[in-house]
């Protein structure tokens, strides 16, 4: 919709709610006040053509304003249901309309290229910026648990990540946060290309270091996952095959349900990396992957260690078992207050002397007399001494 010529009726009342728009500069208001401006003099329209009005005249302006909810902050689009809430309660809505005339146009070309917005998708430059705005949020909002909270970012990468999410209006957040957030201050006000140029290539690598986060996270799980089977290739599909020779003797039955689990995942039919390094993950971190805290980080490595050693003995122990007829192999780890450890196997014989079951006996029925935490103390005490921990 176009504004209408001198001779049609509609024409003052067009330019009343441009009026309005032109009055909103700088400053919100409260979209209820232009519901009842059109009630009152000169106008006095009714309420029912009020709700069609408004809507078809913000519709026809969206290029020219920026829209906000009272809790929820900057609205980027104007789609049908926010129209809808629009018409139940124009209270919780405000309105801004921007003066764009000394806005720097080679900051927003900047922006333009970095969001990769094209003059054909613009209508002029407070739509650009508006749109550029945007684009940021859905940035923002595309990001996971992880990525949003993770330290494990440069500092400027997280100033421009903290300002991304608690900015408000377009633009202050284009002229103001963002570049004071990567360190250029007066960037709004002063007109230097090198400068400008700086700080385009600063904020594409902050950005491309958020979005990155979660995949450096990935690539840390599989370098222990890859480590912790010793393979010796990083090639997923390669590694995964490597890891599944080596785990296949196992006997699922006999796993725990946390190693249950984690064979499962390990041994999924699951052809993409990302996907089948998360299911991993989850396992060991009892929850999504998404969700880890940097806290978290260290124990997950060492939980994913331990769970794979786990498989590697259950493999070496089942294809010892299945192939002996001497007896059943048990793989000990012991440390001592150094932190080092010594691991051992041993294999109980079902074959023994005589001699070798009488001792057995006579231990057995000492011991007995013991109660159950003083056995435990006794036999460790003897085992670690064997093992000369």
């Amino acid at each position: 919709m176009s504004k209408p010529n001198e001779n049609s009726s509609l024409f003052d009342l067009w330019n009343e709610s441009e009026a309005f728009l032109n009055n909103s500069l700088s400053n919100k208001r409260n979209l209820l006040e232009f519901y009842e401006l059109l009630g009152q003099r000169p106008f006095k329209l009714k309420k029912g053509f009020i709700d069609f009005w408004i809507p078809i005249f913000l519709i026809a302006k969206k290029e020219d304003y920026a829209l906000f909810h009272s809790s929820g902050g900057f609205v980027p689009f104007l789609t049908e249901d926010t129209i809808d809430l629009i018409h139940k309660k124009p209270q919780d809505f405000l309105i801004k309309s921007y003066d764009v005339s000394g806005l720097k146009v080679n900051l927003l070309e900047s922006y333009k290229e970095l969001v990769q917005i094209g003059d054909s998708n613009s209508k002029g430059t407070q739509s650009t910026f508006l749109s550029i705005f945007g684009n940021f949020l859905k940035f923002q909002r595309g990001l996971n648990k992880y990525t949003l909270k993770t330290d494990k970012l440069s500092t400027k990468a997280t100033k421009l990540r903290e300002a991304i999410m608690t900015s408000r209006d377009p633009e202050d957040a284009l002229f103001n946060l963002f570049p004071s957030a990567l360190g250029y201050h007066a960037l709004a006000i002063k007109e230097d290309i090198e400068v400008l140029n700086s700080f385009t290539n600063h904020i594409q690598d902050a950005i491309r270091e958020i979005r990155n986060a979660y995949d450096e996270l990935l690539n840390r799980v599989e370098k222990v996952i890859v480590s912790s089977f010793y393979c010796e290739s990083l090639d997923f599909e390669i590694y995964k095959a490597e890891i599944q020779s080596k785990i296949g003797e196992i006997n699922p039955l006999a796993l725990g349900k946390v190693q249950s689990i984690f064979y499962k995942r390990l041994i999924s039919p699951l052809d993409d990396r990302i996907s089948w390094l998360k299911s991993v993950a989850d396992v060991a971190l009892g929850k999504g992957l998404e969700g880890l805290l940097d806290e978290e980080e260290p124990l997950l490595m060492t939980t994913i260690k331990n769970l794979s050693l786990g498989l590697i003995k259950a493999a070496e122990i089942r294809n010892f078992n299945k192939n002996s007829d001497i007896g059943k192999m048990y793989s000990i780890r012991f440390f001592g207050e150094s932190g080092e450890f010594v691991d051992n196997k041993l294999v109980v014989n079902t074959d023994t002397t005589k001699e070798f079951i009488s001792i057995k006996k006579k231990i057995s029925e000492t011991i007995s007399k013991l109660d159950e935490l003083k056995r435990k103390e006794l036999l460790v005490e003897l085992l670690s001494t064997e093992m000369k921990i």
